[in-house]
């Protein structure tokens, strides 16, 4: 089996891959959390290959290394020691984030050559623009609750509050619907000009969310989308597969 590592901003996200299907997933809130979960041992035990998205956690990478078989090598995923199934059209590709990489492999494989814009809707909101199996660039932008966070944080008086799955009025008539109406409808405002600026010279754009808000949101957006929200697993597990069948001895 591939072992697929995805360490976000908020959670730690491990795949099973069996016949390039996600076999099976485990979702961690810390490292202490992987660290007490038994069943996630006995699977290590399985692994031929794995790789990983953002080594900043040296103990967790370690930890994953001594419980997978001695022989197998656990690749980080970096532009130094993978090769990509597409180009990159990026004056900095080496600040490109891992899982940005890895969620562009992920769109690649599904939609080839197709016009896409990946949109990951997490801890930050990050658009991607992948046409003719090649990266051209994007954006980034505070996600969903940092905005909410922001705005109790750097206020005197304005609450913390998240997000509310009830319909937001473009007019609050009170501070907590003020509050929500900015974030949630700012959000979308910001989604829908990116999405329609793309549109206007390619209307067979696909449009496809991932990152943990990607389902709050698709009911906010009108426009047909892909919800893939384990785009970033898949692509992780493609760039393993590509290199085994590519570049492997």
């Amino acid at each position: 089996m591939n072992l697929v590592v995805d360490i976000g901003n908020t959670r730690i996200k491990i795949a099973l891959y069996k016949d390039n299907l996600l076999h099976k997933l485990f979702v961690f809130n810390s490292f202490q959390e992987l660290q007490q979960n038994s069943d996630l041992k006995n699977d290590l035990k399985n692994v031929s290959q794995g790789i990983i998205s953002n080594v900043a956690q040296k103990d967790l990478l370690l930890h994953l290394q001594n419980h997978i078989p001695p022989h197998v090598q656990l690749i980080p995923l970096s532009l130094e020691n993978i090769r990509l199934p597409f180009q990159i059209d990026y004056h900095t590709p080496h600040t490109l984030g891992s899982d940005r990489i890895a969620a562009i492999a992920g769109c690649v494989l599904e939609f080839d050559t197709t016009p896409s814009l990946v949109i990951d809707l997490g801890t930050c909101i990050k658009y991607n623009f992948i046409n003719n199996n090649t990266i051209f660039g994007g954006a980034i932008s505070p996600g969903l609750l940092m905005r909410y966070k922001a705005l109790h944080h750097y206020t005197g008086q304005l609450p913390l509050l998240h997000p509310d799955n009830n319909v937001v009025p473009i007019l609050g008539k009170n501070t907590h619907e003020n509050i929500h109406s900015g974030v949630i409808n700012g959000c979308v405002a910001e989604i829908m000009h990116f999405i329609n600026f793309f549109e206007k010279n390619l209307p067979d754009l696909k449009i496809i969310l991932t990152g943990g808000d990607a389902i709050f949101f698709e009911k906010l957006l009108e426009r047909k989308v892909f919800l893939r929200p384990y785009l970033i697993l898949d692509g992780l597990n493609y760039l393993l597969e590509y290199q085994k069948a590519h570049f492997s001895n």
